[in-house]
């Protein structure tokens, strides 16, 4: 009986100890990231990135991009270039296991310039917040823009197979700095410029609704 549970004790260490190792690296790995990222991939800056609780296949993909120069950013370029396929790995894998963080948004700038206030709505919170689930839910028939939930899935968490990125709980401003990229055609990483295409026909009221509601999600 005791030969039975050594035997199976150290069966079990053997299937711990790939999964402790991984986890391990992935902690040294992302040390460089912390300073924008945040601790556990949850950024307190509003124009990085959450990376806590996105799926592994898309946090792959976008750091093979930025090495291939598929995915424009001088500094994460710079930063992706030196990592090999087992560091982008023990990343991907450390920050698609880890837990997002509502943060709130910080407080409107009145002294903001035009081109900033751009980002902000003509109408009320709550107005944008349902306009943005709308277009989440259903998108907009007349302009032909796709729901979002579509590819994102319903509930925002993404689509882990199709390496489709979860939004909810994301910075509004992060978002909505995206989705003009993908407007104006600044970033084209997209499989078969879904994104473009899908941005193209979005206003900027649509943008800034859309953003605000999956930021609100928790």
């Amino acid at each position: 009986m005791r030969k039975l549970v050594a035997c199976f004790l150290a069966v079990l260490m053997l299937l711990i100890s790939p999964l402790t190792s991984l986890a391990e690296s992935g902690e040294k790995a992302v040390a460089s990231c912390v300073a924008c990222h945040g601790v556990k991939g949850n950024s307190q800056a509003p124009i990085f990135p959450k990376l806590a609780g996105q799926n592994k296949k898309y946090l792959s993909k976008q750091l093979y991009d930025y090495q291939l120069n598929n995915r424009k950013n001088p500094t994460m370029q710079g930063m992706a270039a030196a990592l090999s396929e087992k560091d982008i790995e023990a990343i991907a894998s450390y920050y698609a296991a880890q837990t997002i963080q509502q943060i709130a948004p910080p407080a409107a700038d009145d002294e903001d310039d035009d081109e900033e206030s751009e980002a902000d709505s003509p109408i009320n919170h709550a107005e944008q917040i349902k306009m943005g689930e709308m277009l989440y839910t259903s998108g907009n028939l007349e302009t032909q823009v796709p729901a979002c939930g579509a590819c994102h899935a319903p509930d925002a968490r993404g689509n882990s197979l199709a390496g489709f990125p979860a939004l909810r709980s994301q910075h509004v401003t992060y978002l909505v700095s995206t989705l003009k990229q993908y407007r104006e055609g600044e970033r084209q990483n997209d499989a078969a410029a879904m994104m473009r295409k899908t941005a193209k026909r979005m206003s900027s009221e649509e943008i800034n609704a859309v953003s605000a509601y999956l930021a609100d999600l928790k």
